[in-house]
Formats: structure tokens, C-alpha cells, sequence
């Protein structure tokens, strides 16, 4: 949480093998932070930060810098191992070497025959991949320590001691398009089903092509659940939903505002087209494809690869991550405070699969990753971001110090954040508040 009060948030896009990018990409700029907290301390060069023991990735813990995380697939997956488990980025990426494991095409059946059609990768190696994780990171070493964090459970806190508030989104089978959240914290309403880590695990990543769905609840009221690509890939807006149920309070009214909420992609994916060349006329082309699509007269040779362009246009707008950003982005006006803040890879993920896990793709995610982080255009967007959360930490970075841009002038501790009492914000806010909080669950 900020000096004054205001929360952070953090929201991690899906996008399958590509998720893996958003661990280098938070380190980065976790880093940057830490640099400036030393910094604080004490006057460095920065010849002398890499050997500080405290910029190692194993003492890195994201978990320590946001009063929420909200993921969605191997987003979420993100989530929980940074904020929930409250594992330092050595411990994901270790974490990530294993998951590589489970995303190896599942040929044989449970007899050993061998496999036809139904999801391309194993649920039982995914479960047994999150029960480890779960079991490896939990003070009570219990595979089935539960989501939901007790203040009386001491089993169910992590072996660090660290970790923050942690929301996962997920669709039940039976409401597709009405993402469900799982949660690590409690709210007074529609607080969703409560259940164990992996479970949440499996929920988030049960893309219908790639694992099969989990069933989740008491045996009696079990509910099956699917992960949120279609709809939800962006968790964006519910970083705000759930920002609103869990600051607002009967005594704290109108709740505090967001000291700074930070987006995280999975890199930007090729221009969603029908277009299959330059010549829309041709067969196969734009104007042939509609014509076929709007008046039923589909040339016999032409069936396959209309079905097929439609199921793959369709798939890729339900998942798109870039739209919801940028309803967002477009909800700030220029004279707004900027509190809104978006990193994702520009170029070279493109034609990466996102079933694809493994060690050339990673290291094609690494390379655009390292391109995107050493390009000015980056430092440009960093720069305003750092400033923003080492003033809301109340971080003063001193000067000649290579850790980004001057933050604070003075000496003053950052004030304390008062809810305004003018009647047309409180009533706008509360308009606000209703929003973002009609729906979820």
C-alpha cells in the first residue's frame, strides 16, 4: 500500500507459453524500485548494484510492491506463484522451467492407447504440477492449502511470510461470459466458491482446447469451470471491480482512489483480417468470404475454409487484450493523473504458438523482451511509471542516481490521502462504484 493509502494494483494478461514474458518484464521494473530504495539508503554507483545481494532474482518478490494482483491463464498462473505464494521471480522461473513439462502434447490415454481428439494436454499433470508448486511454498508443505488466507490459518501462509491480495478469473461452464473470480481475500458479497489453490490452478488454465475442465465445490454442489480467454484474456476491469469491494467500507466512503494500477501484456498479437491477400475479390479474399457468409451461396470449395477463417477471426477477437486497454487508456482524459500504466512486447511474439512451451520459443520471448526493454520508446513509458510509484511509496531518490527519474523535491513525507466531501464527486463516485460492481462473481 502507498504512504497515503491508496492502493496499488497489478493486472496480468493471458496468452498461454507467452505469459512467460511478463516475469523478465516485472523484474525489470521491480528492479528499478529496489534500486532506488538502496539508493535512498545510501549513495551507490551503479557499477556497485550488481553485486548488491538484494537485486538478485532470488530476493525479488513483486508480491511486496502491489496491494493486489489480478490474473487471468498463465496470467493468473503469475498471479498466484508472485502474490499469493509470494514467490521471488528466481522461484517463477524455476517454476516455469517445470511447467514445460506439462505442456508436451498428451498422446496416450490413462490404458496407454494411444490418444484421439479431446484436449492436447494432460489435466492430471497439471494438477500434479500445481499441487507440488503449492506444496513446495505453503509454511504447512499442504497441497491443499486453500485460496482463501484466514487470519487464524497459519498452514495456509507462505513460507516467506509474504504475499498480497491475489484475484484469478475463471468461467463456469454452465455462464460463459461471466467470469467468476477466485479470491484470497474476502468480500461481503457474491464472494464465489472457495477452494483450494491448485484447483484455482486448473480452473484459470482450462483453455477447452488444451486441458480438460475442473469441477469444483462440495460433491454435492460442485460447479465445472473453464479458464476466461473468451472474454476475460484482459482482466483489466476487474482489477477495478474488485479494487471497489475490497476498499469500500460503510465508514470509508467515498473509497480511496487508485494510487497507480500497472498492466501487463502477454506482447501484442498480428492484425486480426479476413484479408487473404490484396486482391479481395479473389477466391478465399474479403469480399468473396462475406458474400459467401451473408448470402448462404457458399461455393462447395470454399465450405472448409470459411468455417475455418470464422472460427479463428472469432477466437481471436474473443481473446484480444489490446482492445480492453485501450477502453481503459481512453476512459483517462489528458488532465487526469496518471495512474494508468500498460508494458507489453511490441514485436517479435507474433508467431510464437501459445501452446508452444519450450526452450527455443522461450528464448525467442527472452530476445523480444530484452529488444522491448532497450528501446527508447520503453524508457519513455517507464520513466512516468517509476515516478509514480516511488512517490506513492514514499521513496526520495536522491540525485545522480542512475534509477530513473527525480521523484520528490523536498524532504516531506507524502500527506495523507483524505476521500474528497465535495457532493458532485462523492455522487459521481458512487455512480462509478455501482459500475464496476454490478457485475463479477
Amino acid at each position: 500500500m502507498s504512504k497515503d493509502g491508496r492502493p496499488i494494483l497489478l493486472s496480468l494478461d493471458g496468452g498461454g507459453a507467452k505469459g512467460w514474458s511478463q516475469i523478465p518484464l516485472i523484474s525489470g521494473l521491480v528492479s528499478r524500485i529496489k534500486k532506488a530504495e538502496i539508493a535512498r539508503e545510501e549513495k551507490i554507483t551503479e557499477e556497485s548494484y550488481a553485486s548488491r545481494k538484494e537485486l538478485k532474482e532470488e530476493n525479488i518478490y513483486p508480491c511486496e510492491y502491489f496491494d493486489l494482483i489480478v490474473g487471468s491463464g498463465t496470467g493468473g498462473i503469475n498471479a498466484i506463484m508472485m502474490g499469493r505464494l509470494g514467490m521471488s521471480i528466481a522461484q517463477c522461473k524455476k517454476a516455469w522451467e517445470e511447467l514445460a513439462e506439462v505442456f508436451k502434447v498428451d498422446t496416450e490415454d490413462e490404458s496407454g492407447e494411444k490418444r484421439e481428439g479431446g484436449p492436447l494436454f494432460s489435466a492430471k499433470k497439471m494438477e500434479a504440477w500445481a499441487r507440488k508448486l503449492v506444496r513446495e511454498n505453503t509454511a504447512g508443505e499442504n497441497e491443499g492449502t486453500m485460496m482463501l488466507i484466514k487470519p487464524d490459518d497459519k498452514a495456509a501462509l507462505n513460507k516467506n511470510g509474504k504475499s498480497c491480495r491475489v484475484g484469478i478469473t475463471s468461467m463456469r461452464a454452465q455462464n460463459i461470459g461471466q467470469p467468476a473470480i477466485f479470491r484470497s481475500y474476502r468480500v461481503r458479497a457474491n464472494a464465489g466458491v472457495d477452494c483450494a489453490i491448485w484447483e484455482v490452478l486448473r480452473a484459470t488454465t482450462a483453455a477447452p482446447l488444451l486441458f480438460e475442465s475442473v469441477f469444483i465445490g462440495r460433491k454435492w454442489a460442485k460447479q465445472e469451470f473453464i479458464n476466461a480467454e473468451l472474454g476475460a484474456n484482459n482482466p483489466i476491469s476487474y482489477v477495478f471491480q474488485e479494487k471497489e469491494k475490497i476498499w469500500l467500507r460503510k465508514d470509508n466512503w467515498p473509497p480511496p482512489e487508485i494510487g497507480c494500477v500497472l498492466s501487463i501484456g502477454s506482447g501484442k498479437d498480428s492484425v486480426i483480417s479476413l484479408d487473404s491477400g490484396s486482391n479481395a475479390q479473389a477466391p478465399g479474399g474479403v469480399v468473396t468470404w462475406a458474400r459467401s457468409f451473408f448470402t448462404g451461396e457458399v461455393d462447395e470449395n470454399l465450405k472448409e475454409d470459411l468455417s475455418e477463417k470464422l472460427y479463428r477471426v472469432m477466437l481471436r477477437i474473443a481473446k484480444d487484450c489490446e482492445r480492453k486497454h485501450q477502453e481503459i487508456e481512453a476512459s483517462y482524459g489528458e488532465n487526469d493523473e496518471k495512474v494508468y500504466f500498460r508494458f507489453n512486447v511490441e514485436q517479435g511474439m507474433q508467431d510464437v504458438p501459445e501452446t508452444s512451451y519450450n526452450e527455443e520459443n522461450w528464448d525467442i520471448i527472452e530476445t523480444s523482451v530484452d529488444a522491448y526493454t532497450n528501446h527508447a520508446e520503453h524508457e519513455e513509458l517507464v520513466e512516468p511509471f517509476l515516478e509514480r510509484m516511488l512517490m506513492l511509496l514514499g521513496i526520495e531518490q536522491p540525485d545522480e542516481q542512475p534509477c530513473g527519474a527525480d521523484v520528490m523535491d523536498t524532504d516531506e513525507a507524502a500527506p495523507a490521502y483524505e476521500p474528497s466531501t465535495d457532493p458532485r464527486i462523492v455522487e459521481k463516485a458512487k455512480g462509478v462504484a455501482m459500475r464496476l460492481g454490478a457485475t463479477s462473481g
